[in-house]
């Protein structure tokens, strides 16, 4: 750049990283037009090579940090930990488990509960293995969010690079030092298309890795514990059809005995009740037998008392 008392600032463009098309001067806010002009006036045709070297570098160690981070933003651990959850929760569908040749032979709630004791250590090891992975999934979200606005910010300084070269080359006349901050800025053209291409795949990287912790997030909250609620229920199920099953087979087992005692106590009852009419019938005949002697006592007693008060008749003297 060329010598003065006052070093115009590097004009900070508000572009978007995501956008492939500079501006023209032209179409610029005056104030950032007149920035672009004092910037591109005072470039150095006679040093290119320096010309955005600093901003260009910084891009060529963020692009190996990004490179590290996209090498190691791995979905095998996520994908595996969700179908070795899935395989466990059908491993344990109630359903299948209530039908199965156990279950015929021990009954439904055996099988069941069989089929949950085995799923539950699993489904909770995956559990805890999703929580684990969550944990580095936002990790590794705030790391690209920050490769993001890093990025974003040397694109906007690249932009600026750009637009006042180009500025810059309109004012040149033709000759060798125009040629050759040409090229030069061919080249941070070209690094500026780099990181446009960054901004994409970190933008895709973050957008794959948002969608898997949301992913583990909804498993976590909601197909674990739904899936122990169903269990919960099948099990109630289970022990409610199985204690049916066993009311109903009692009540057929003693169905049986209880009509046949049920018939004894009848006919106990029924000859008791004519042992009690027959003894209560010869009470009454004793007592009716008592009472007509009783009767025929009283009944001598009064005649004699009779005859022996009436006197007796006396004979005429002729």
């Amino acid at each position: 750049m060329s010598a003065g008392a006052a070093v115009a600032p590097l004009p900070v463009l508000r572009v978007d990283a995501g956008e492939a098309e500079l501006p023209e001067l032209s179409a610029l806010p005056p104030e950032a037009a007149q920035a672009v002009e004092r910037y591109a006036a005072q470039i150095d045709l006679s040093q290119p090579a320096a010309y955005g070297a600093r901003c260009q570098q910084e891009l060529g160690t963020f692009v190996t940090l990004a490179l590290e981070q996209m090498a190691q933003a791995d979905p095998t651990p996520v994908t595996g930990a969700l179908d070795a959850l899935c395989d466990a929760v059908r491993a344990a569908d109630p359903v299948r488990a209530a039908r199965g040749l156990l279950s015929r032979l021990l009954g439904g709630t055996w099988a069941v509960r069989r089929a949950y004791r085995r799923a539950a250590p699993q489904v909770s090891a995956r559990a805890d293995e999703l929580s684990d992975l969550r944990v580095r999934l936002l990790r590794d979200q705030a790391l690209l969010r920050r490769l993001l606005e890093k990025n974003e910010a040397l694109y906007r300084r690249l932009a600026g690079y750009v637009v006042c070269g180009r500025q810059r080359l309109r004012t040149q006349g033709a000759g060798e030092e125009r040629e050759r901050f040409a090229r030069r800025l061919l080249d941070l053209e070209l690094t500026r298309t780099a990181s446009l291409q960054l901004t994409a795949q970190l933008r895709l990287l973050l957008g794959a890795e948002e969608t898997a912790s949301e992913r583990i997030e909804a498993t976590l909250r909601t197909t674990i514990p739904l899936w122990r609620a169903q269990m919960m229920v099948a099990l109630g199920l289970s022990n409610a059809r199985e204690a049916a099953r066993l009311d109903e087979a009692t009540r057929r087992a003693l169905e049986p005995q209880l009509r046949a005692g049920a018939r004894h106590l009848s006919r106990a009852a029924r000859t008791g009740a004519l042992r009690e009419a027959a003894a209560q019938g010869e009470a009454v005949t004793r007592a009716l037998q008592e009472a007509r002697g009783a009767l025929l006592l009283a009944a001598g007693e009064t005649a004699r008392a009779r005859a022996a008060q009436t006197p007796a008749p006396q004979t005429p003297t002729s």
